[in-house]
């Protein structure tokens, strides 16, 4: 189901080390007046609203979108999506609320073994968001895995879990939980926010002047691109080529094709 291609890049995230990922802190679990769709769609392709939504966020960040370049967008046939960013040196360069120079430099000491386990190219990759179609997201940048469950037209049920290096130790695994909390599940700053636009766009999407026009998602189209090191569709970081394979893929299942 998954494929080779997103294969590829899960392994980069779920068993970096050769150690695995442990869930932390137990579930999450609330409700949000918006369509599975919007939240499946957002972490699929997630990187031209940052600067927008999250200003206040990405001001305290010091840092904007652009700054995370270069990186790119990349989907596959199955609808599958994820959003890499490829670092210059063997640094893991992981961030984080609230990370510290402890965190920093424990991240930095497995690279080595990362980079004998997974190879030079896949060693330098950073996961930010992605989406295993239809509704599995991760925002392994802020530590979250999530399922994104219809409740009905308007609602869904959002199951979120804080994903860590099972090999982390104590110290570690305690920040990366808060910096979490912080930004994700029901009470986190930046997962507020996006809720209000799932909101808004299914709302929206609700309207009666909205039902015969089409949904334009033309960012970025015709800069998609192959790679011999990276595998899948590739497009640069700030497009709708992650989106476009998304409504695609389900577009053909509702179709049946």
């Amino acid at each position: 189901y998954l494929g080779d291609d997103y294969r590829y890049y899960l392994e980069a995230l779920f068993d970096r080390d050769g150690d695995g990922t442990a869930v932390l802190g137990g579930i999450q679990r609330w409700r949000i007046d918006c369509n599975w769709k919007m939240p499946s769609e957002n972490l699929a392709g997630d990187m031209y609203h940052p600067d927008v939504s999250h200003a206040s966020v990405m001001q305290l960040s010091g840092e904007a979108s652009a700054d995370i370049e270069p990186a790119m967008q990349v989907t596959s046939s199955s609808g599958h999506a994820i959003i890499v960013r490829t670092r210059p040196d063997d640094r893991d360069g992981t961030t984080y609320p609230g990370s510290g120079k402890l965190e920093r430099e424990w991240f930095d000491s497995v690279q080595p073994k990362v980079r004998t386990r997974l190879g030079e190219t896949r060693a330098r990759l950073g996961i930010i968001a992605g989406n295993v179609f239809p509704n599995f997201s991760l925002v392994p940048q802020m530590f979250t895995i999530r399922v994104s469950h219809p409740r009905g037209p308007g609602s869904t049920e959002m199951w979120s879990y804080c994903l860590v290096p099972a090999a982390a130790p104590a110290e570690v695994r305690a920040t990366l939980v808060s910096g979490y909390l912080r930004v994700f599940g029901p009470g986190g700053m930046v997962e507020s926010e996006d809720g209000d636009n799932w909101v808004g766009m299914t709302a929206g999407a609700a309207c009666a002047r909205t039902d015969d026009r089409p949904l334009h998602v033309g960012l970025g189209l015709g800069s998609e691109y192959t790679s011999k090191e990276y595998p899948g569709s590739l497009a640069p970081l700030i497009s709708e080529h992650n989106q476009r394979g998304f409504w695609k893929t389900w577009r053909r299942w509702v179709a049946g094709a």
